[in-house]
């Protein structure tokens, strides 16, 4: 199967390394795709970075550190609406991004080619996962169905999108082998206060891509 992992930052880094350690790349093809830099404000929250890295293409920094890994591929593609159809051929997406324009632009393409994947965002010490099956669950603009206006938002503490993407990577292990549990649901999480729930997700009947 091939696996896609959007974003190589604070979400997408855990993620990979989750990937990698439970082994998910042993039999499967995994491509991580980021068209950004590293910048010395990305450090303290993106692991396998350092303030060395500063200036270079994420995607070159870890080519280097993963040459010898098996079944590991970088892409620097920017994606966007004009050239989705990259994804096609993926078995399963994980929506590792901060930006809503990229998680509508691949959500309503997953959702156009049957595609599943697995989205995570955080905001402080909290944060939420999801998963979309084709035709089974709502899909991310189910319950976000408008852009959002665009505002200052808080810092987000490291351990928050560590803990995130290291659960989508977990979610996608469990999918990809029949078991997950997250199916229909929504993983929210708020570290300060220690809550851990999951909430049943519907599908939107006036979704406007579902």
């Amino acid at each position: 199967m091939k696996i896609g992992v959007i974003g190589a930052g604070g979400l997408g880094l855990p993620a990979l390394k989750g990937l990698l350690e439970l082994g998910v790349n042993l039999n499967n093809e995994i491509v991580v795709f980021d068209f950004d830099k590293v910048e010395e404000s990305n450090i303290h929250r993106q692991i396998f970075y350092t303030v060395d890295d500063v200036g270079e293409s994420k995607v070159e920094i870890l080519k280097r550190k993963f040459a010898s890994m098996k079944n590991l591929g970088f892409s620097d593609l920017k994606l966007g609406d004009e050239n989705l159809d990259n994804l096609k051929g993926f078995d399963l997406i994980l929506l590792c991004v901060d930006n809503v324009e990229t998680r509508f632009a691949v959500n309503d393409f997953c959702v156009e080619n049957g595609i599943p994947f697995i989205e995570a965002g955080v905001e402080g010490f909290v944060g939420t996962v999801f998963i979309y099956v084709p035709e089974k669950t709502a899909c991310y603009r189910c319950f976000h169905t408008v852009m959002p206006d665009k505002r200052e938002k808080p810092g987000i503490i490291t351990f928050t999108n560590v803990f995130a993407g290291l659960y989508q990577a977990k979610e996608a292990f469990n999918f990809l082998n029949g078991r997950s549990r997250l199916i229909g649901k929504l993983f929210h999480f708020d570290l300060k206060n220690n809550v851990f729930e999951y909430l049943k997700l519907s599908k939107n009947p006036h979704c406007p891509v579902c």
